[in-house]
């Protein structure tokens, strides 16, 4: 999402400059789809699979959280309960005579214990928090924000992450300090000061692409703003050329946040999450003046490579007897050549299970890239094999075709598995493999049984306003007003009906609102399908189904809800609607 990496649209001129006089890295890693264990691996040098999740060792414990959704063939221990023995990256720095500081956004993750900046250390700290993945809101008083921050009405956060990092660098401008700057944008949710919003919206405008996201451009630019205050305030105090800049991500990006469009990874496939190239591949440059000149390296290089780079920087020796994972690309910044990064492996594990926001189920995965070969092992499913020089966006499934590759990586991903010691997916007791995933489809299912059908505009229909909605009786419509963050209307009881397969569908009018949620109730626990209508102001039939594993006792809608490209509903200047005309339940065949 910057000019360097290929985005057009959002201005980051700093960035930009700064890349350009810096080592780019084509093909960057993080060592995890999603933010906790990639950043575990900035401090520790090694794979999350050593610091994150559990440990075979840990698998006799009876309080290891394990568990997987019903389309999931495989299910695991998932966090760590302890926190792995290593020195960490600040820790080596700060006894070798560094100043060290984390500015921002922590998250360690939901490993036991209190883990803080300071426990890993770093002597100065502001805004993170080890179970804070992020905010509810980026405008002062930041709630959500960590710590007792006093500020400014309407000071908007990106802002004040920058200005603590350029207090810390003042305060150390003598020695050497470290300062890791982990700002919160772009992550949800998708806020920015006005005027740099209204910037980009008349550039989404001029450019005609629905598909560009100007609230979420304007996140970006003003963190690009924030690089240029610091990049200035070390040339004003002369230390500018004796300072070497990281610049990278965590994770892959975001496509959608409900029906709200966020950023793109094509050509790649994936995003945050998954195991494929758009939930693992990032942005990276290192700028090191008078050293790194403006150029472009293709080797692949991965994030645990900092540790052992950083410590090399500050003539610092790694802690003996601890595993390093990554290598020092020190050789390379000084403009050697690395032939052996060419084919290092670079693996990937990831545990959990879910669903992406077009419905598509991720499951426990582990995944190893060496050379131009990729090869993905979903756990209980298929091997996946892809050669990235032909086809980068991981389309065509060559596992088939080439399987004495499959078999050397496959090899290859599972002594890393054993030498890393991470506890292996087990069978999941709740799988079941002709699950119906909750999703939109186009039409009605074949062999679907009407079983109720609620007119809503009808006052005895038995819907109810069930929280902060405004109901009023509209053109043959029961119209939704919001009149909060989740407006929400509820059907009359469905007790009676069993567990079972169902459709439901909805008619209904949109004015410009964005995502529609139905949610269905049983005995335990509710279930949920994110709906997208068309915002063209006439009715449209939506068709969902779903898998009720429980019986039966309402529905609910909820709507309108994360609207516009901020993923934020305001009643107040937003007062948009949702007009339902009717409701109908069908019974699906087994």
């Amino acid at each position: 999402d910057a000019g360097f990496a290929g985005d057009e649209f959002i201005e980051a001129p700093h960035i930009d400059a700064l890349a350009a006089q810096g080592m780019r890295f084509a093909t960057a890693y993080a060592t995890h789809p999603f933010c906790s264990p990639t950043r575990q691996s900035l401090i520790s040098g090694q794979w999350p699979a050593r610091t994150a999740w559990s440990r075979r060792s840990e698998l006799a414990n009876p309080d290891a959280p394990r568990g997987a959704p019903p389309y999931a063939a495989a299910g695991a221990a998932a966090w760590t309960g302890l926190r792995s023995a290593f020195t960490s990256l600040p820790e080596a720095l700060q006894a070798a005579g560094y100043a060290t500081a984390h500015i921002g956004k922590w998250h360690y993750g939901e490993v036991a214990g209190d883990i803080t900046p300071e426990s890993e250390g770093f002597q100065r700290s502001f805004g993170g928090a080890q179970r804070v993945g992020a905010v509810q809101s980026f405008f002062a008083p930041y709630p959500g924000l960590p710590g007792d921050v006093a500020a400014p009405p309407g000071e908007y956060l990106t802002d004040r992450l920058t200005d603590e990092a350029i207090a810390f660098i003042r305060q150390q401008q003598a020695g050497p300090f470290y300062l890791q700057l982990s700002h919160y944008a772009p992550h949800t949710p998708i806020q920015a000061p006005q005027p740099m919003v209204e910037k980009y919206r008349e550039k989404k405008r001029a450019l005609n692409d629905p598909r560009l996201n100007p609230t979420y451009a304007a996140m970006l630019d003003v963190v690009d703003q924030g690089v240029g205050r610091i990049v200035r305030t070390l040339q004003e105090l002369a230390i500018a050329d004796n300072t070497v800049i990281f610049f990278t991500s965590d994770n892959g990006g975001v496509e959608l946040f409900g029906s709200l469009t966020v950023t793109s990874m094509v050509p790649l496939r994936g995003e945050k999450g998954l195991s494929y190239e758009g939930g693992v591949r990032v942005p990276l440059f290192v700028h090191w003046p008078g050293v790194t000149v403006g150029g472009e390296v293709p080797e692949p290089v991965n994030l645990i490579d900092f540790f052992p780079t950083i410590l090399e920087l500050a003539g610092v020796t790694p802690p003996a007897g601890q595993p390093v994972d990554g290598v020092s690309l020190v050789p390379l910044l000084r403009g050697a050549v690395m032939p052996e990064l060419r084919d290092r492996p670079h693996f990937w594990y990831n545990v959990t299970s879910g669903l992406t926001a077009r419905a598509e189920p991720f499951q426990p995965v582990a995944a190893v890239r060496r050379g131009n070969w990729r090869l993905l092992k979903p756990f209980g499913q298929p091997l996946q094999l892809y050669d990235l020089s032909a086809d980068p966006g991981e389309s065509r499934n060559l596992a088939a075709q080439h399987p004495a590759v499959a078999q050397v990586l496959e090899k290859a991903l599972d002594d890393w598995l054993e030498d890393t010691g991470v506890a292996i997916p087990t069978v999941n007791p709740l799988y079941q493999p002709n699950y119906v995933i909750p999703k939109q489809v186009e039409s009605l299912p074949p062999g679907a049984v009407l079983l109720r059908e609620w007119k809503l505009h009808l006052r005895e229909s038995g819907w109810r306003a069930a929280r902060e909605v405004e109901l009023a009786f509209v053109r043959g419509a029961l119209r939704m007003q919001a009149r909060g963050l989740y407006p929400e209307i509820a059907s009359a009881s469905l007790d009676g009906l069993p567990a079972g397969r169902y459709a439901v569908q909805l008619d209904l009018r949109v004015a410009t609102a964005g995502r529609v949620r139905l949610r269905w109730d049983g005995s335990k626990e509710p279930g949920n399908i994110e709906l997208f209508p068309r915002r063209d102001g006439r009715c449209h039939t939506l068709t969902s189904v779903f898998d009720a594993q429980e019986p039966l006792r309402g529905l609910r809608v909820a709507a309108p809800t994360h609207l516009l490209e901020s993923g934020q509903y305001d009643p107040a200047t937003q007062p948009d609607w949702i007009d339902l005309g009717a409701v109908r339940l069908f019974s699906l065949p087994p």
